[in-house]
C-alpha cells in the first residue's frame, strides 16, 4: 500500500470522526431546549413515585345510580323565591332549582336544572396513589336533617345554614356549609378541609357543576343560541357561546386568578364566584 493510498484512509477517518461536530456547529441546538431537557431528566429523577402501602385498600368504583347508595337522603330547601333539592350524597349535591316568580311555557312554576340532573357541587379531588376521591355517592352526614325525611321541605324563614360532614377512605375531613336568606336567590357555600396533607395530590380540589340550564323557551334553538359559558379573568372577559362553539370549540379553560365563572341561557345566568380568594 503506497503513501497516498494510506494518506486517503487517514484524510476519511479524519471525516468521519470530526463529521458530528461540523454538523453540530452547523445547526447548533437551541439553548433553551437544552436547559428544558436537563431540567426535565431532573425533575423525573427527583420526583419520588408514591406507592400504596400493603395494607392499602384502593376505592371500589363508582355504583351505577343514586338508589343504590347507602342512606341516601334528599331535603328541598324553599323560601320565598325558590325550591331547590339537596342531596346528602357528596354533602348537599344540587340536584333542582324551581323559581317562584316566573312560569315556565306551561304556566307552571319554572323548573331551572333538567330532570335528573347530575350531582352540580359535588367536590373531587384525587389521593397520593392517583385514586378519585368517588364523593358523588357517599352520603354526608347533616345533623340538622336527621329529623327530616327523604324528600321533606326545610323553609327558610331567616338566615339557614345547614353543614355536610364526612370523612373519606383516605382520612381527610370535609365540610360543606350552605347559607340560605329568605328573600334571595343566591346563597353561599363554604368548602372547609382537614387533615389533607400528604393525602391530597397537589393539595387541589374541585367543585363541579355538571348540567347546564333546562331548555325554557318554546323555540329552543333560540334558546340554545343563546346559551354559553363565561369567566372574568382578571380583567378579561373569556367565553364559549352556544351560537359559535362548533367553531370554536367547547373548552374552556382558565388558569389563573378567576373572578367568577358562569353559564347561561336566553334569560338566565347562573354565577358561581368565590367570596375571600380568587381561585
Amino acid at each position: 500500500m503506497d503513501k497516498r493510498t494510506i494518506m486517503a484512509f487517514v484524510v476519511i477517518g479524519i471525516i468521519i470522526i470530526l463529521m458530528p461536530y461540523y454538523q453540530q456547529w452547523l445547526n447548533p441546538q437551541d439553548e433553551t431546549e437544552v436547559v428544558q431537557q436537563e431540567t426535565t431528566a431532573t425533575v423525573q429523577e427527583t420526583a419520588p413515585v408514591q406507592t400504596p402501602p400493603p395494607d392499602y385498600v384502593r376505592p371500589q368504583a363508582s355504583i351505577e345510580t343514586r338508589e343504590q347508595a347507602v342512606n341516601a337522603k334528599e331535603i328541598v330547601i324553599a323560601n320565598e323565591k325558590f325550591a331547590m333539592k339537596l342531596s346528602n350524597l357528596g354533602g348537599g349535591t344540587m340536584r333542582d332549582y324551581m323559581f317562584f316568580d316566573f312560569d315556565d311555557k306551561k304556566g307552571d312554576y319554572l323548573q331551572l336544572l333538567p330532570i335528573e340532573s347530575g350531582a352540580n357541587l359535588n367536590l373531587e379531588y384525587t389521593n397520593l396513589y392517583q385514586d378519585p376521591s368517588d364523593l358523588e355517592y357517599i352520603a354526608f352526614d347533616c345533623a340538622r336533617l336527621d329529623n327530616y325525611a327523604d324528600g321533606d321541605t326545610l323553609w327558610v324563614e331567616g338566615e339557614t345554614s345547614l353543614t355536610f360532614t364526612t370523612v373519606t377512605q383516605d382520612d381527610i375531613k370535609i365540610e360543606k356549609t350552605f347559607t340560605f336568606h329568605p328573600d334571595r336567590y343566591d346563597f353561599g357555600l363554604d368548602v372547609a378541609f382537614a387533615d389533607y396533607l400528604q393525602k391530597m395530590a397537589g393539595l387541589r380540589y374541585s367543585i363541579n357543576w355538571v348540567d347546564g340550564f333546562a331548555i325554557t323557551e318554546k323555540d329552543a334553538a333560540d334558546d340554545i343560541m343563546y346559551s354559553g359559558v363565561y369567566a372574568l379573568m382578571g380583567d378579561e372577559l373569556v367565553k364559549v357561546e352556544g351560537r359559535k362553539a362548533k367553531a370554536e370549540g367547547t373548552s374552556l379553560n382558565t388558569d389563573g386568578r378567576t373572578d367568577w365563572m358562569a353559564f347561561k341561557s336566553k334569560y338566565f345566568t347562573g354565577f358561581i364566584a368565590p367570596v375571600d380568594n380568587k381561585g
